[in-house]
């Protein structure tokens, strides 16, 4: 007695559809909706990106919050020791801002 096939229908291969979407978190049914969703994003995205460029130091002054890069790193570094502050190799970056403000 053979499982296979007892007059059950063959499992159907799966079918990849692209449509329904979460673009963010709307949901779209189909590539117009996605074309319209993302046309009216787009203004807000260039919008976030010009807002994120005006608040980028402009190098007159060193860039003391958010110190994420190695630059910006070896400025605080600059700046506590033009302060008189001897820094040690494992400080964080928060630490050695706090260090300055406390100089100052």
């Amino acid at each position: 007695m053979s499982l296979i096939n007892q007059g059950q229908p063959a499992e159907k291969p799966y079918e990849y559809q692209e449509y329904p979407k979460w673009i963010g978190d709307k949901l779209v049914q189909n590539a117009d909706e996605e074309e319209a969703l993302l046309a009216a994003q787009k203004p807000a995205q260039e919008q976030a990106e010009q807002t994120e460029s005006q608040d980028e130091p402009t190098g007159d002054e060193p860039a003391l919050l958010g110190a994420d890069t190695a630059a910006d790193r070896e400025a605080l570094i600059a700046t506590a020791k033009a302060k008189g502050i001897a820094v040690r190799s494992n400080w964080t970056d928060a630490t050695i801002r706090a260090k300055i403000e406390a100089a100052q």
